[in-house]
């Protein structure tokens, strides 16, 4: 049982969407450059929220809440995400899974071409790791995981 939720002003739910709002970026690529590209803009985003928060907490919200929200909108709106997203890239990897993909019906990924696959992923991840840049840790990739396994029911074992 959910106790009673207080009411809230409406130019502090304002607030408070708007915050959200601004945080709100899509998952960068698992990418180097997409990743510093989202961590960059996700930065100046909390600053323009800090600021905002500040002002309305120390009575130095001289435009009134109303104008922070606006302002936190119009300033994300200003500078929209520009890096690759995950989304994107999962877009691309099925693309270009497709059209490697053997043609003919019936035709299905055995377990040693989706573990090479991996195997090849987790190689470059530690390549990525000993050069000293941390490789991309996504909880999305648990997701991915599970979604290519519902997706792939009649996985193959290969040659006995």
């Amino acid at each position: 049982m959910s106790a009673p939720q207080p009411a809230v002003p409406g130019p502090v739910r304002d607030l408070l969407a708007a915050i959200a709002d601004t945080l709100d970026l899509p998952v960068p690529a698992p990418e180097r450059t997409a990743e510093l590209a989202h961590q960059g803009l996700l930065d100046d985003r909390v600053q323009n929220v800090r600021l905002a928060i500040d002002a309305v907490l120390n009575g130095r919200a001289y435009e009134g809440i109303e104008w922070e929200a606006r302002y936190l909108r119009d300033q994300a709106a200003k500078r929209p995400p520009s890096y690759r997203t995950r989304a994107q890239f999962d877009d691309d990897r099925r693309a270009a899974a497709a059209a490697t993909a053997p043609a003919g019906p019936g035709t299905r990924a055995t377990a040693a071409e989706l573990l090479a696959e991996a195997a090849a992923d987790y190689a470059a991840a530690e390549a990525q790791r000993h050069a000293g840049d941390e490789p991309p840790m996504d909880s999305g990739l648990t997701a991915l995981a599970a979604e290519a396994a519902e997706a792939t029911p009649g996985l193959e074992n290969g040659p006995a």
